[in-house]
């Protein structure tokens, strides 16, 4: 099956240690999408700059191409 909402993802990134050991994907980036993921989804205004300037995004994008190559 396909679940895609809300609650499936959150019961994903509640344990990202478990997570991790599951799949065989890295915990810090399994950590990090959670928490772009919160932001993106949270409902409330966002200081766009201010998360574009701390580059969180863009690390945890470069993280994930510096661990999983085929992802270039």
């Amino acid at each position: 099956g396909n679940s895609n909402d809300g609650n499936t993802a959150r019961k994903f990134f509640e344990n990202p240690s478990l997570v991790s050991q599951i799949t065989g994907i890295d915990k810090e980036l399994i950590e990090r999408f959670s928490n772009v993921l919160s932001v993106i989804s949270c409902g409330h205004y966002v200081q766009e700059e201010l998360f574009r300037r701390t580059r969180y995004c863009f690390e945890t994008a470069e993280l994930a191409i510096c661990l999983y190559g085929w992802y270039k």
